[in-house]
């Protein structure tokens, strides 16, 4: 039920936001995602993989060799 909601909110937010202010809030978060994965340096990762899953409770964090 709650996914059905979220679903029905995560194209109604959107739309309710061009009707309220205009298209130039759709390409304004539009252009900010966009520079948000452009510009990502992914510093995050590095430490990550070398705790040894104390930060996520895993017990690797390494990619697997397939």
């Amino acid at each position: 039920m709650f996914r059905a909601l979220f679903l029905i909110l995560a194209a109604l937010v959107p739309i309710g936001l061009v009707y309220v202010f205009g298209a130039w809030t759709l390409l304004a978060l539009f252009g900010m995602t966009a520079a948000t994965l452009l510009f990502s340096t992914r510093k995050a990762r590095g430490a990550e993989a070398t705790q040894g899953g104390r930060l996520t409770g895993y017990h690797t964090t390494q990619a697997a060799n397939f």
